[in-house]
Order: C-alpha cells, then sequence, then structure tokens
C-alpha cells in the first residue's frame, strides 16, 4: 500500500516510540510504501526542537530514531503532486485516522 507520510505523522511516530502511527508506519507486513514532499524535511528541521521538549529526549536520541524512519520515505517534489492528489491524500488519511481511533481508543495517535 502507498501512503503519504506528512509532518504530524513523522513527530508523533518520533514522539513516542510505542505509539500506533510508527508501529502502523514503519511494522507493516509487507512494507507501507511511504511518500512524503520535500517540504517535510524542511518541517522537520524548523521544528526539531518541539520532539525534543514533548517527549523529554535527547537531539542524539531523536536523531537516532528519524535517521531509519526518514530513510524509509521516498521524499516527492511537491511540484509534482497534483491538487486533486493532495486532496486525495487528506481524504484517505482522515478516514484512517478516524478508522484508528474507534479501533483503538485507548491508544493516543
Amino acid at each position: 500500500m502507498k501512503l503519504i507520510f506528512d509532518a504530524n505523522s513523522s513527530f508523533s511516530s518520533l514522539l513516542r516510540s510505542y505509539n500506533i502511527v510508527g508501529d502502523v508506519f514503519f511494522n507493516s507486513h509487507p512494507p507501507l510504501e511511504l511518500y512524503a514532499p520535500e517540504l517535510l524535511r524542511e518541517e522537520i528541521a524548523e521544528h526539531r526542537a518541539k520532539p525534543i521538549k514533548l517527549g523529554k529526549r535527547s537531539a542524539n536520541t531523536l536523531l537516532q530514531l528519524a535517521i531509519p524512519s526518514l530513510s524509509r520515505i521516498t521524499f516527492l517534489n511537491e511540484g509534482l503532486i497534483s491538487t486533486v492528489s493532495w486532496a486525495k491524500a487528506r481524504d484517505v488519511r482522515r478516514g484512517w485516522m478516524r478508522t484508528m481511533r474507534t479501533m483503538l481508543p485507548s491508544r493516543s495517535l
């Protein structure tokens, strides 16, 4: 399955090692095909202090978690992604998040 990986998913998977988002994205079998716009790299760099502060982890620990995670993502030039594709991706993600919340109400997304 092909999925778009966004900044919210990225930070969520980095903040908590054992959350459902990270588990689904990085431990699915067969592995998911993850795609993200190049802008994600900039967003992560720009907001890198937030997951360090919220996750109460050192910068080195966060970096050790981020490198394997980001290496699984194919980064795309966002200018090549059509408006229709962006809209479809948002709709799919919203539906997925709603489904996960109903299936696992006790776990944080």
